[in-house]
């Protein structure tokens, strides 16, 4: 059973990140220096937002390689966007965060979400809100809580109705947002699937929302080297690649894990989707439709 302790959920991520720097050290992730402005609100130009695994680390890579070579005409110098804006002040100050959504720092759980208002996690005039099919986002999470804060225990089903990492949480969080950014001139909707079938297209509006300026050289370089890094080591972008990867639990009586990866369609029944679906209906408008 996955619990609903922010506690447990807490308690497992120190341990995560325990073993994490346990191992063998390497270059990146001891030196990502962040700019002193990152730290405070009123120098922010832009703050870019998102659900857990719903391609906020993607992005985030897919604009230090965009920014770099914007600056630089170079790529794989840096390691940060704050280490690249330190040298070149002249590019926006930018700020990811997951506005509270995140189980491995500070956790809002469905009923911290009954009072959630996103304009109260936004400091800058612009904001990016990077929104992922739910369902695709929800066996992400099935497979990240397994492999990474070690439940190995769990099932599919226990994602369900779970209050810290739960269908109704992700679906408030994510019907909130888009509702404000939907009202929000200064708000910029940008769709994870969007970004993969149309990279060079959401990186151009990306670049004219923040004021970048980034030329048609410059996003072709970044499209191209953030999907061959995707394509060689996922795990590194935080993001899966097949829409939704996680590892199937075949549900047979020896109770072994399958190796292979499995797709929302895959890791839920036909009456845990159905489930799902009535949640989803609940929390989002009509109007909000996925692929």
């Amino acid at each position: 059973m996955l619990p609903d302790s922010k506690l447990l959920f807490f308690r497992q991520a120190v341990l995560a990140k325990l073993k994490y720097f346990g191992r063998r050290p390497s270059p990146s992730r001891f030196h990502t220096p962040m700019h002193f402005s990152e730290l405070l609100p009123w120098m922010i130009d832009v703050t870019l937002v998102a659900y857990p695994l719903s391609g906020l680390n993607w992005l985030r890579h897919i604009i230090l390689i965009a920014a770099e070579n914007h600056a630089t005409a170079a790529t794989n110098g840096v390691k940060s966007y704050g280490e690249l804006r330190s040298q070149f002040p002249f590019l926006p100050t930018l700020r990811f965060s997951h506005a509270g959504s995140g189980w491995r720092n500070r956790m809002l759980n469905e009923y911290d979400m009954r009072s959630y208002s996103p304009g109260e996690w936004v400091r800058s005039r612009r904001v990016i809100y990077i929104s992922r099919d739910p369902r695709e986002v929800l066996a992400a999470t099935y497979h990240d809580l397994r492999t990474h804060l070690d439940f190995h225990n769990i099932g599919p089903a226990d994602m369900i109705n779970n209050n810290i990492v739960g269908v109704r949480k992700m679906a408030r969080f994510v019907g909130r947002w888009q509702r404000w950014c939907r009202k929000n001139p200064d708000c910029l909707d940008v769709r994870y699937h969007d970004l993969k079938s149309d990279c060079t297209g959401q990186l151009k509006r990306i670049s004219d929302f923040c004021n970048f300026g980034f030329s048609d050289k410059t996003i072709a370089v970044a499209c191209k080297a953030a999907t061959l890094d995707s394509l060689q080591s996922p795990a590194t972008q935080g993001e899966p690649t097949n829409g939704g990867t996680a590892l199937i639990n075949n549900r047979q009586s020896n109770g072994q894990t399958a190796p292979q990866a499995a797709s929302f369609d895959e890791l839920f029944s036909k009456s845990e989707i159905d489930q799902i679906e009535i949640v989803l209906r609940d929390e989002l408008d009509e109007e909000i439709a996925w692929p």
